[in-house]
């Protein structure tokens, strides 16, 4: 059987992946259920763009009596 040459394909490779959002702030995925007309709707919204801008600006509510 002839001898393989190595690839330079694949691995590990400095600079490689998706780049952070924020210097030094990781990023969690969040999965979420939604029919195909959300998903359609999400998308001409802008995405996950728009989903981080929502997000920030959204106020988390307090509980009463608190």
């Amino acid at each position: 059987m002839p001898k393989r040459k190595p690839t330079t394909h694949g691995g590990k490779r400095a600079g490689a992946g998706r780049k952070p959002l924020a210097e030094g702030i990781d990023s969690v995925l969040i999965s979420v259920r939604a029919t195909p007309d959300q998903r359609d709707k999400f998308h001409q919204l802008g995405g996950s763009e728009w989903f981080r801008r929502a997000l920030n600006r959204a106020k988390v509510p307090t509980p009463e009596g608190a």
